[in-house]
């Protein structure tokens, strides 16, 4: 038995709010425009290309009185002040600043010259307050709560004071737009909650140095001078400049504004602007060759050998083929060649009856139902095919291989959870790396301590070789668990592990007939028994205590197909059956159990087809009427796979699609206003758009772009956040300047992009108006909704650079709804 434990819970991370909400959320300290620039706190400030010199004069700080849950507590502040905003911890009043400084400057230092000035004595500062988030009916309210549970309030030696030293503190960095930017933040105020004592500092200088590297220039940021500008507004001191020029970059005027109004030195960061890049190309797809020719888009469900005849190809897709050179046929799944066999290509032309074969698979991707994969026409032969191997049953000395080692997987998603206790160094990565989705679960709270569930195995053989099993099992709760794990019955192990972390159960069992045979009427059951009484009073935030996410089972296995398909393998040296075969000698298969005589068998890796066998004998089964079975002999150099189907059990794509030539990947396009729309709505995004190009909506330059042309474009085709972004990326950057400001989203969104839940989804939400989000993790949330993430392009950073907004219309009525109050509005 062996437990391998996922541990996602950071040492010593202190337990957040628990909240399920399933929102689109923004988060707004990364939008740049929510900082002041105000100079109400007496600020003014030196710029040059060597460093910034800032002079902080602090105004009146009062202090008054509050009653908060029945506590009564103080609160400071000062004119136009921030305040820290850590949940738990003192409510300190800050100054936050936003500046503008060299692209190629390294902040060298941050020197700091002050001393207090002043102590105010028997001050207990208020909390910054708790918010928690409740759940009823499906309704959400929230309630507050102010509670000393912060770090500051934990130290038992000292005197420590928050939000501490240094006074001033560079706390993000990075790009808006083309504009280099720092955030700092000023605390003048220190308060101690040990001896609930405030400590003010009335005038201190803030000196940030800058140094180079030998590879950048500085004279290219040189200033014309060292400016100064004080005074109590930045509006009162800087006019708007409409589209400011430069040798490299035209900016747009609404970036204009906006950082004239929120830099404190915008004048001279002006100066320091970033050139434009130079991008060679858009990141798009190997298979949008650019000759001109259309592609076919191939909608794949389930992974198995799938046959496209160039008779349905016309009848049920309109894709007129017959007749063309096979030898220009390819077949790609995002940058990937697929090899294929197609029947019929010796004459070169794809006629009625031939056949293109491959290997496709299941989608892994969360946000759709499909994997895709594209047919296309090169103008050169294309050289990724199957090659066929001879493998007549011939010899024979050939040793007969009775069974094979048979995993099989089990995995369904029908339940989910937000996982907001599953921590991550990268809160954007944080996403890919988990599964929210899972097959059943012991609910938590509920009267049932166990979950039952039923699953086949076929054709097992009587084998001294050991079954093995593996469980995958995910916290649901943010308590310990402590779940036994059995399987028809025979104890495997009683699995141990704490809150939303994910665990794996693995154990060899010990004999065979532990296993149930579905050929003979019966089912294996694995169960999920509660052991611990630990239950979270939250049961409507936290309907489940554990969940089952998948298993799998290996185990000895006979050579008969089940539904005309059967997935097998050659014997290894790890097999315990240990069939003792001579070197150099040939391995024989018969495969039984076929009700189609059209059989086919290929070899695989797993990913791809490597070879189609040719020349095996297909026989009548004499102990079973219309049963036909296939024999083969391959050397046993060979360690591969296979895959014997018959021709009932071929697959077909779900869809096939004609997608045109598009010119989206050029860079001859340019817009002041984007509007990305599902083609469900497109006919209410022109609308939009066309006011948006009038005076009256603004006078933009606009563009409207379908989410299929972005996946088709920028992607592998599917449904794609990434794809979206790499859309807007290549607009920033290529467009005809200045790049884009303004982004609308036309669409809904949802967690359930694969329409999981069918009372909700009755169509897959990819086809029925939506449009992804991409999803970050929050301490509060856990999986949240983040647009943002679409427009933050330039440096590596979560600033944005550009205006994004989303039209959640889930219906043509209600798109059309939308625009014509925005258009009756304006």
């Amino acid at each position: 038995m062996k437990l391998y434990l996922k541990n996602t819970k950071e040492k010593n991370k202190p337990e957040c709010i628990r909240v399920q909400l399933n929102v689109m959320l923004c988060i707004p300290i990364l939008f740049f425009f929510l900082w002041s620039s105000s100079a109400s706190a007496r600020v003014t400030q030196s710029t040059s290309a060597e460093g910034i010199t800032l002079q902080f004069t602090l105004p009146e700080l009062t202090v008054s009185e509050t009653v908060r849950d029945n506590v009564r507590y103080h609160e400071a502040h000062y004119a136009d002040c921030h305040f820290t905003a850590e949940p738990g911890n003192p409510k300190v009043p800050v100054t936050r600043l936003m500046l503008g400084i060299p692209a190629t400057a390294t902040i060298e230092a941050v020197d700091i010259s002050a001393a207090p000035t002043e102590s105010r004595s028997g001050v207990r500062l208020v909390p910054v307050s708790i918010f928690d988030v409740h759940e009823s009916d499906s309704q959400h309210s929230a309630s507050q709560r102010w509670v000393e549970s912060g770090s500051a309030y934990q130290s038992n030696t000292g005197n420590p004071s928050y939000p501490g030293l240094p006074l001033a503190r560079v706390i993000r960095e990075g790009y808006i737009r083309s504009q280099r930017v720092i955030a700092l933040a000023l605390y003048p105020v220190q308060y101690s909650p040990k001896t609930r004592q405030l400590r003010l500092y009335s005038r201190f200088t803030v000196n940030i140095r800058f140094s180079y590297s030998r590879q950048s220039s500085v004279n290219s940021f040189q200033l014309r001078g060292s400016l100064s500008e004080s005074g109590s507004s930045l509006t009162e001191r800087l006019s708007l400049r409409g589209k400011l020029t430069t040798d490299n970059f035209l900016e747009s005027e609404a970036f204009e504004r906006a950082l004239s109004h929120q830099l404190l030195n915008a004048e001279q960061a002006a100066h320091f602007r970033a050139p434009r890049p130079q991008v060679p190309a858009a990141p798009t797809l190997v298979s949008n060759n650019g000759n001109g020719n259309p592609r076919y888009k191939l909608f794949v469900g389930e992974t198995g050998i799938y046959a496209v005849t160039a008779e349905s190809l016309a009848r049920d897709w309109g894709v007129e083929l017959i007749g063309t050179n096979p030898e220009r046929f390819r077949i790609t799944q995002g940058n990937r060649d697929i090899p294929i066999y197609i029947t019929g290509a010796e004459d070169r032309k794809f006629d009625p009856g031939d056949t293109i074969f491959f290997l496709g698979h299941k989608p892994r991707n969360p946000y759709s139902r499909w994997n895709i994969y594209w047919l296309t026409l090169h103008n050169d032969r294309v050289r990724t095919r199957v090659p066929q191997l001879t493998a007549s049953p011939t010899d024979p000395t050939a040793t007969q291989i009775p069974t094979f080692r048979s995993k099989v997987n089990f995995e369904e998603d029908h339940l989910t959870n937000n996982l907001e206790f599953v921590y991550s160094d990268n809160k954007h990565k944080w996403f890919e790396e988990n599964d929210f989705w899972y097959w059943d679960g012991i609910k938590n709270g509920g009267d049932a301590a166990e979950m039952r569930l039923e699953f086949p195995l076929y054709d097992v053989a009587k084998s001294f070789d050991p079954s093995h099993i593996s469980v995958e099992l995910q916290g649901g709760t943010p308590v310990p668990h402590q779940i036994l794990v059995s399987v028809n019955g025979v104890r495997i192990e009683v699995a141990e592990w704490n809150q939303q972390d994910t665990l794996t159960v693995e154990r060899f069992l010990r004999t065979w007939n532990i296993l149930k045979d579905d050929t003979r009427g019966e089912l294996n059951v694995l169960s999920l028994a509660r052991v611990d009484d630990n239950v979270d009073e939250d049961t409507t935030r936290y309907p489940y205590h554990v969940y089952l996410n998948r298993f799998s089972v290996e185990y000895t296995r006979l050579f008969r197909a089940v539904a005309d398909e059967l997935w097998f393998r050659s014997p290894t040296e790890d097999d315990t059956s240990r069939t003792q075969l001579p070197g150099g000698r040939k391995l024989q298969y018969k495969i039984e159990a076929f009700r189609d005589p059209g059989i086919h068998i290929f070899e695989t890796d797993g990913t791809y087809l490597t070879a189609r066998l040719r020349g095996f004998a297909i026989e009548t089964d004499i102990t079973r009427t219309g049963m036909y079975n296939a024999l083969f002999q391959v050397p046993d150099t060979r360690k591969t796979q296979f895959i014997a189907v018959s021709d009932t059990a071929l697959r077909q794509p779900e869809s096939i699609e004609i997608v045109e030539p598009t010119d989206l990947a050029t860079a001859t396009h340019g817009a002041d206003y984007v509007v990305i729309t599902h083609p469900k709505f497109l006919a209410a995004a022109e609308r939009l758009a066309g006011w948006r190009e009038t005076s009256g909506g603004g006078g933009y330059r606009t563009k409207v772009v379908t989410t299929d042309d972005i996946y088709n474009t920028y992607g592998d085709g599917g449904v794609s956040p990434k794809a979206i972004k790499d859309f807007l990326t290549h607009a920033y950057q290529s467009w005809t300047p200045p790049a884009p400001t303004y982004v609308v989203l036309l669409g809904d969104g949802t967690y359930d992009f694969r329409g999981i839940d069918t009372e909700i989804h009755t169509e897959p939400p990819e086809l029925d108006g939506y449009i992804p989000t991409h999803y970050i993790r929050t301490d509060s949330f856990g999986r949240t909704a983040s647009d943002h993430w679409y427009v933050t392009i330039s440096g590596h950073d979560e600033f944005t650079d550009m205006y994004i907004g989303r039209l959640s219309a889930a219906t043509v009525s209600q798109a059309d709804a939308i625009v014509n109050k925005i258009l009756d509005y304006e």
